[in-house]
């Protein structure tokens, strides 16, 4: 926009009509001035209503502005511009809450599936697992790395022929002896893991046929 043409400095903005009022111009300079700096103020202000014109490290001090739908995440922004309701707010990879309060939330659920004689946990998808163990293959199932406050819980449900058996590798279990899975027919044990940032430690719920 031509308005950047003037100065902040009010004494050199004397250039020659209409981009300046030297001192003794002509009347006629004075119109041309004053028609040129009532453009620059149309074109300003059509700019900022149509959302065209980009402001550089602005200053708001008090009053309330409106209309404004979001800021993206990119210019510093969380994608909102409120953080209430039910808007998604986008955040960082890795951000800090304190203090929150979530009502009614829902963890997502990773399905497995059938398993064969090993498998390797990812919970960056999901922190609720499921898994069917295959009739007369024994399931090695290996770790995530052992984050500090990671936890997640996995459903384990029996074969429904030829039960056998899961082991969890590095999980630390209570007695220092890993519990049993279930040698019913399609039985679900739930075990539940949490990390320390060494070590995995796990707690089974069993047999619930």
């Amino acid at each position: 926009m031509a308005y950047t043409k003037y100065s902040l400095t009010p004494a050199n903005n004397n250039s020659a009509p209409p981009d300046g009022a030297p001192e003794g111009m002509l009347p006629s300079g004075v119109n041309d001035t004053m028609r040129d700096m009532m453009a620059q103020i149309r074109d300003c202000g059509d700019g900022i209503r149509d959302g065209t014109y980009t402001m550089t490290t602005p200053k708001i001090t008090g009053g309330t502005i409106t209309g404004i739908t979001d800021l993206a995440v990119a210019d510093g922004g969380t994608g909102v511009s409120t953080s209430t309701g039910t808007v998604n707010v986008v955040l960082s990879n890795t951000p800090t809450l304190t203090t929150p309060v979530i009502t009614g939330f829902t963890e997502t659920v990773v399905v497995i599936g059938t398993v064969g004689a090993s498998h390797t946990f990812v919970i960056t998808t999901g922190t609720v697992q499921t898994a069917t163990l295959t009739g007369s293959t024994p399931c090695t199932f290996t770790m995530p790395t052992a984050t500090a406050g990671k936890s997640f819980i996995l459903k384990l449900t029996q074969s429904a022929a030829n039960m056998t058996t899961a082991t969890f590798t590095g999980v630390k279990f209570a007695g220092g002896t890993a519990p049993t899975i279930t040698a019913t027919a399609s039985a679900v044990d739930i075990i539940s893991f949490i990390a320390d940032g060494t070590s995995w430690y796990g707690s089974a719920i069993q047999n619930l046929s």
